[in-house]
């Protein structure tokens, strides 16, 4: 009444809510652009009482980015809303914010949920609301819950957010707000406890506490089993894969082996041929024979009878038997690796199974799922 005396006096017409001043100042909204002729608060709030539908198709073709209408982007953004369509909503919801030098309550709250709702931008929502938690200690449920839900979704997004400064006063601001929600509530139900947007009461939070013990616990236990686990499947794989080498070793030495047990049976033929052959017989080898003193020297103590196990060893100028080339239970230690490693693959996949299936450490509360954005901003002054 006074302001209209006032304007009067100075030979002013009177404002309408929304028509006149500009954003932000006295909560008013900015001028209508011209391309929404007849758009005032009240037509606009006569839309949003009806089907968010029918308001959609009255104010969309209105909207103009560079020509806001604060009141009426945010009456648009918030029938979006409404009707679920997040995306759509962005546009008119960040036009109101931008031609709002004081963005109100609901205003922060409405962009802070759109923001939350699209994940992407929950990080901005982050920022905001930790904002104006921080420079309004009412008390303030509603605003607790969405920063609780965009602290958990934003915490998601990229891991350079999650170590930032503004995170990380974010989560403060949360806790310290949570706790004036706590301490109200204590004035008429005292030990309520706020978890996460439900109210507990001091023996549901005791056993939500024990829970969280058990979990805990169950979820330590089995990582243990699989660290276990994993660390002896590596070291059998590395066993077995030591023994294979081992074993190749002495199967390329049975090879040599045999080769040269058919060397000495040729340099054996030979000289039982020459031997019974008499003078003039020829000493020719035969084909694929060693050339006795050439690749396989003949020694002279070669035995009366020399039996195709034994292998003749250069450097000591003996025969040894050979039908044992590989040292005895080789093979068998070679099974027992494998049949080591395979146990150890299948007690590592039965703890990562039990891993995958324990529950988190930590029980989690239950965040908003749903987000019903403020209107009339006047509720959220």
């Amino acid at each position: 009444m006074r302001r209209m005396v006032l304007l009067a006096l100075l030979g002013c017409a009177p404002v309408v809510y929304g028509q006149g001043l500009p954003a932000g100042v006295g909560g008013a909204a900015a001028v209508a652009p011209s391309g929404a002729p007849g758009f005032t608060p009240e037509r606009i709030d006569a839309l949003m009482a009806g089907d968010a539908k029918d308001a959609v198709a009255a104010m969309a073709p209105a909207f103009r980015a560079d020509k806001s209408d604060a009141y009426m982007d945010e009456a648009l953004a918030v029938a979006y809303m409404r009707l679920g369509q997040f995306q759509p909503a962005r546009a008119p919801m960040d036009a109101a914010y931008a031609a709002t030098k004081k963005p109100s309550r609901a205003l922060v709250l409405n962009r802070a949920m759109l923001d939350t709702a699209l994940r992407t931008t929950a990080p901005r929502a982050v920022k905001d609301l930790s904002a104006y938690l921080a420079g309004h200690m009412e008390v303030d449920e509603l605003a607790v819950n969405v920063l609780g839900t965009a602290i958990a979704r934003a915490a998601g997004s990229t891991r350079s957010f999650r170590s930032s400064a503004i995170f990380a006063s974010a989560v403060r601001t949360y806790g310290a707000r949570n706790a004036d929600l706590e301490s109200a509530a204590a004035k008429d139900t005292p030990g309520m406890k706020h978890w996460g947007t439900q109210w507990l009461t001091p023996q549901q939070y005791a056993d939500l506490q024990a829970r969280e013990q058990a979990a805990a616990q169950d979820r330590q236990a089995k990582l243990s089993e699989f660290e276990g686990a994993q660390a002896d499947a590596a070291a059998a794989e590395t066993a077995a894969r030591e023994q294979q080498v081992d074993n190749q070793y002495l199967q390329d030495q049975l090879r040599q082996s045999a080769v040269i047990v058919h060397q000495q049976r040729q340099v054996y033929r030979q000289q039982q041929q020459a031997a019974t052959a008499g003078p003039g017989a020829s000493t020719r080898p035969a084909a694929g024979a060693a050339v006795p003193g050439a690749a396989v020297p003949v020694a002279v103590n070669v035995p009366a009878v020399v039996q195709p196990n034994l292998v003749y060893d250069p450097s000591t100028g003996q025969y040894t038997d050979s039908r044992f080339p590989i040292p005895p239970g080789a093979y068998e230690a070679a099974l027992a690796a494998q049949q080591n490693s395979i146990q150890a693959d299948s007690r590592l996949a039965r703890a990562r199974a039990a891993l995958s299936q324990a529950g988190p450490a930590v029980p989690q509360p239950q965040w908003l799922n749903h987000f019903d954005p403020v209107w009339p901003p006047e509720q959220g002054q």
